[in-house]
């Protein structure tokens, strides 16, 4: 097994967030991870890359949220 090392910058960007979080009540166990991406040390920085917009074939639009309410008639 190899060595892992911890960049103690990371660590406290972790320990940073961990603590936002806890601070606006979101612990769960259901909630996942928490992920910090840092670049390879033996990469080449390529800069970042983004993924394009996911499409959605066949919806309709929306209808506007007042006229999904019931009116009353008196």
């Amino acid at each position: 097994m190899s060595d892992v090392r911890l960049d103690p910058t990371v660590a406290d960007l972790l320990l940073r967030y961990a603590r936002l979080v806890v601070a606006r009540g979101y612990v769960h166990n259901s909630l996942g991870n928490i992920a910090i991406r840092v670049p390879h040390p033996d990469q080449l920085k390529l800069g970042a890359s983004k993924a394009p917009r996911p499409q959605t074939l066949g919806t309709a639009p929306a209808k506007p949220w007042r006229s999904s309410i019931p009116r009353q008639v008196p």
